[in-house]
């Protein structure tokens, strides 16, 4: 695990991350979950994504272990690259009936080393805001991102969430939110690694050009928690049957 004698987290140098074997269309809204005066078309899922269903813990249960692969199916990003979903703890602390909460956000898979370097063209709709600007959202300028991997600390930090057009409020858009995820998710993998336990997927350890962001869902009033995806293939790459 990350220990929690680390110091807090911290945004760090957006620079990727990659440590060595030797070093420790409108459809991209999910539904809405509860009632809004928003035209719900805009807001269905994406039909070629699908999510994964299933899930095993990681295997270390002790401090320091490595992560093991899961058992989730193979899914497909919106440019047909192959990916299977980094296993996560739902965040749910300080959630209440009261609280009314965004829709999913839904990214098709854009690989997040892509998005810190401000590449965005597989992101569809990017200059549009990540959610409705609607009055009904009562959102605060800054939410924490959070990521709860399986064995390892929790990691959330705060961000910023809006911007200002003409002194008013705005959802940042698609490709800055989706480069704020893959800045946070720089982080916790630079972190991972000076702790010693670098995330890793079927033995083989992840770099930011690994991972796919495939939604991003407001858990409680205050986190969003991304979900992650980690690619097992390129969209060249020879499968074998």
């Amino acid at each position: 695990m990350i220990p929690s004698s680390l110091p807090n987290l911290r945004s760090g140098s957006l620079s990727t991350v990659s440590c060595a074997a030797s070093e420790a269309s409108d459809s991209y809204f999910g539904q809405l979950p509860c009632n809004h005066n928003v035209a719900p078309s805009p807001f269905t899922p994406q039909s070629h994504v699908t999510q994964p269903t299933a899930a095993t813990e990681a295997s270390g249960s002790d401090r320091g272990s490595q992560s093991s692969a899961h058992s989730f199916p193979v899914s497909f990003t919106s440019q047909g690259v192959a990916y299977q979903e980094l296993h996560q703890t739902p965040y749910d602390r300080g959630l209440t009936s009261e609280v009314c909460l965004l829709p999913e956000m839904l990214f098709g898979g854009i690989n997040l080393g892509e998005a810190l370097r401000h590449n965005f063209s597989g992101l569809e709709d990017q200059d549009r805001g990540a959610w409705p600007a609607s009055g009904n959202f009562n959102v605060p300028q800054k939410l924490a991102v959070v990521f709860c991997f399986s064995g390892y600390d929790k990691y959330s930090r705060q961000v910023n969430v809006l911007r200002r057009v003409r002194s008013r409020a705005h959802p940042k858009t698609r490709s800055e939110l989706a480069e704020i995820i893959a800045a946070e998710m720089n982080t916790f993998l630079r972190l991972a690694c000076e702790a010693g336990k670098p995330l890793s997927h079927c033995g083989r350890e992840l770099g930011l050009d690994d991972l796919v962001l495939v939604n991003i869902q407001h858990k409680t009033r205050g986190s969003l928690q991304p979900t992650i995806g980690v690619v097992v293939h390129s969209p060249d790459a020879t499968i074998l049957r």
